[in-house]
């Protein structure tokens, strides 16, 4: 085993996720906070961590700049499928790795690599940064989150885990040369929407992931041909009621307009029953 220094304890609580809509069940309870922590790498007793499956509620940037935070800050969210898994105690730590072999860099990423996470409560990391550029590694890097069960006084692998999108890490120089070029700003992009179902009546609250998500009045989302209002979370998260089901369509895709009208070309699927 190695040694690790304690966990941030840093958690991000979101009150817009306790609607029953979205069964998320935001209750933490803290366990003591020894003064350093052993990692081992054999898993747990399958009952303390079967069902557990790890999100990216919020991907860190596609680009970014040597030694510099990450922004946005990357967030993970813990699902469970079922009520009586054992969700206490539980915290995810980050790791760098090369994009084009999966080759952990351990010397390569810096920050609170260690957060606490529990059903319903977003494992924000708010201080990595990554210290060698891709010019460097001749690479793009990836974050992974793994998860871990802290259990008599030692940290335990969980054999549940999530990998990032690729990142690429530029200079100083490199970065001052792109603020210069002119260019229109990238369009929003929907990767997925939780709960992916719901009722025929609509009025189902709903989140949608995605990137390039902009606070402005004209924000809105598209599902099929009807058209809602969508409440800003961050850039990369958005939230909103479903409409009614119309002309019969039960499933239809959900799209998204910063400006009322250029609605974007990806999409994520809706269903009705």
């Amino acid at each position: 085993p190695h040694t690790l220094s304690p966990p941030s304890s840093e958690i991000v609580y979101d009150d817009n996720f306790r609607d029953e809509s979205l069964s998320l069940d935001i209750s933490l309870r803290t366990p003591s906070t020894p003064s350093t922590y052993e990692v081992y790498s054999e898993s747990p007793d399958n009952s303390q961590t079967s069902g557990f499956q790890l999100r990216i509620a919020k991907q860190p940037p596609s680009r970014t700049v040597y030694q510099r935070i990450l922004k946005p800050f990357p967030a993970i969210m813990l699902e469970t499928q079922s009520s009586s898994d054992n969700a206490t105690n539980l915290f995810v730590e980050a790791s760098l790795l090369r994009s084009d072999s999966d080759v952990e860099l351990p010397l390569c990423l810096d920050g609170n690599r260690v957060v606490r996470i529990s059903t319903g409560v977003f494992a924000s990391f708010k201080k990595l940064k990554i210290l060698s550029t891709s010019q460097q590694q001749s690479t793009l890097f990836r974050i992974k989150f793994q998860l871990k069960k802290y259990t008599r006084n030692v940290f335990v692998t969980v054999p549940v885990f999530v990998v990032s999108n690729p990142i690429e890490v530029f200079s100083h120089t490199q970065y001052l040369s792109e603020k210069k070029k002119n260019s229109p700003p990238p369009p929003p992009n929907v990767t997925e929407i939780i709960p992916s179902r719901g009722p025929l009546s609509g009025n189902t609250r709903v989140v949608i992931l995605g990137s390039n998500f902009y606070n402005s009045p004209n924000l809105r989302v598209q599902f099929g041909e009807a058209i809602v209002t969508a409440t800003f979370h961050e850039s990369g998260t958005l939230i909103c009621t479903t409409p009614p089901c119309r002309d019969g369509q039960r499933s239809v895709r959900v799209r998204v307009a910063n400006d009322g009208k250029d609605f974007c070309q990806t999409f994520a699927t809706f269903s009705y029953s």
